[in-house]
């Protein structure tokens, strides 16, 4: 854990999270299993200003290929 690009369950966030709530610092929770201090802050301020939802992964925009040849074709044409 705490390398680039590692992705935390739901369950892994709250229990770190459930750690700063219980006194543990983040550069605490750092130094101990390898999280970095400013995501658990991240994840700590998110889940106070929206709850387990704000912890959740957004799922990727994805357009269509006609939308983007559209759009591709206006910016072309200058219409953008």
């Amino acid at each position: 854990m705490g390398r680039k690009g590692t992705r935390y369950s739901e369950e892994d966030k709250l229990f770190y999270i459930k750690l700063v709530q219980d006194g543990m610092s983040a550069n605490a929770i750092e130094r101990e299993y390898g999280v970095k201090r400013d995501q658990v802050l991240q994840w700590v301020e998110r889940f106070n200003t929206g709850g387990i939802d704000a912890l959740r992964r957004r799922p990727q925009r994805t357009y269509t290929p006609e939308l983007m040849l559209e759009v591709v074709q206006a910016y072309l044409a200058g219409g953008t």
